[in-house]
């Protein structure tokens, strides 16, 4: 909760196009309440691995935006699986002292939450 408030307080990030999150109804149902409370309207999507990678929708999501997303489903994985990708090599460099000079507290911040959403937003710009 505090790491997505905390992001979406920099009014100078634009907002993602959609959210991407990284877990079944649970999760996405504790970020849907958090953007409903803080009067954020942005499109999310769930993937949940324990349900052979179904897409989980929040409630009241409507069918046009279900439909897009399941016939997107696998540009969806392909992305989510490069964030894994790119979260396991920078948690290896972390490890590994590569990132010198740099607080723990900094390199916490580019979280794998917020690494799928801009991954994702890139592939939906390349598909424009």
């Amino acid at each position: 909760k505090e790491m997505i408030e905390r992001r979406f307080k920099h009014l100078e990030w634009p907002f993602p196009d959609l959210m991407v999150i990284d877990g079944g109804r649970p999760q996405v149902l504790a970020v849907s309440r958090i953007l409903r409370d803080n009067n954020i309207n942005i499109p999310m999507l769930g993937i949940s691995k324990f349900g052979n990678d179904k897409l989980v929708f929040p409630l009241g999501a409507k069918k046009s935006f279900q439909e897009l997303a399941e016939v997107s489903k696998n540009i969806l994985l392909r992305a989510r699986d490069e964030a894994h990708r790119f979260a396991n090599f920078a948690r290896k460099r972390r490890k590994r002292g590569e990132f010198s000079g740099v607080s723990s507290f900094q390199q916490s911040i580019a979280t794998p939450i917020f690494i799928k959403i801009h991954v994702l937003q890139l592939v939906i710009e390349c598909m424009l």
